[in-house]
Formats: structure tokens, sequence, C-alpha cells
């Protein structure tokens, strides 16, 4: 044998090795962010938006039964490990209220009289949501057009 036949010795090849977090095609595995995990994000957020609904519209009459409020607490639960898991893969949720408007994350569907300043958020009607920098689904909003119009004062006819 000659000694380029030889196996290079283990601790060459170990020292050459590095802990990694990516997968042998090279994608993160601590990112959603491989072939088709956009479309499994994508498809998981249906049922965020279905709890997050399923808790604004629990009665209020209902409210104080012990049972009613497990089930609430529960459904709340459920859709905080949810979005923990989303942000635990990159996924992260956008369009609070208050914020700017960024055509790159936010969609804008209507322009309403508001507290907020001109040129911001000021309702949302469905978050957006963003996986490694990508706009995944842009988030539904409406935008202030500033504070309304004062109206004036009626004038008095007598005091002229």
């Amino acid at each position: 044998y000659f000694a380029y036949d030889l196996p290079a010795p283990l601790t060459v090849q170990t020292d050459t090795m590095k802990p990694s977090n990516e997968c042998h095609s090279g994608y993160t595995r601590a990112t959603l962010v491989y072939p088709g995990g956009d479309k499994f994000a994508r498809d998981l957020l249906p049922v965020a938006d279905n709890l997050g609904r399923a808790l604004a519209t629990a009665p209020e009459a209902l409210k104080g039964d012990a049972a009613f409020d497990g089930f609430v607490t529960g459904v709340e639960m459920t859709l905080k490990e949810l979005l923990t898991a989303f942000e635990r893969h990159g996924l992260a949720q956008v369009g609070a209220k208050g914020d700017k408007f960024d055509p790159a994350v936010h969609q804008a569907v209507a322009q309403i009289p508001s507290d907020q300043a001109a040129g911001d958020v000021a309702e949302v009607f469905q978050p957006g949501y963003v996986l490694a920098g990508r706009t995944l689904r842009a988030a539904m909003v409406a935008v202030s057009a500033g504070q309304p119009a004062a109206e004036p004062a009626p004038s008095d006819p007598a005091a002229t």
C-alpha cells in the first residue's frame, strides 16, 4: 500500500467537522425554510385565524361559567402554543395596530379617520405572517387618514 491509499486519520476528519444547524441539503432546521416549508406554514395559518376568531366571538353571557371558562382557556392556550411554534420556526406575525403602513407586509383594504397618525395602521382585520424575511401572507388592514376633521361650531346668529 501506498500512503495515499490509506484512509485519513480519524482525528483529521473530526477536526474538519463542525457542529451546525443545517440538514444535509443545506437548509436550516431552525426555520421552516426548506422545500415545501412555506406551503406547510401557509396551510396552518387558517388554523391560527380560526382559533383567534373563536376567542373573539366568545359570548359574554357565558363568561363566568366554569365549564365555558375552561374551554376558552384551552383555546387560548392552543393558540398561544401554535404562535410560539410559528415563532420558533421563523414564522413571525405582522400587522399590529399603530404600526407604520408598509406595503411589503400590509394590504390596505380601507382608509379611515382615527386617532392614529396618518399612514399608520388603524385597524387589523387579519394578521399577516413573514417567514425568514419573506411575506407569506400580508396583513389585511385599514390605514389611518388621521384625525377626523373637527366640525365647525355652529355660529350664533344673535352674536353677529
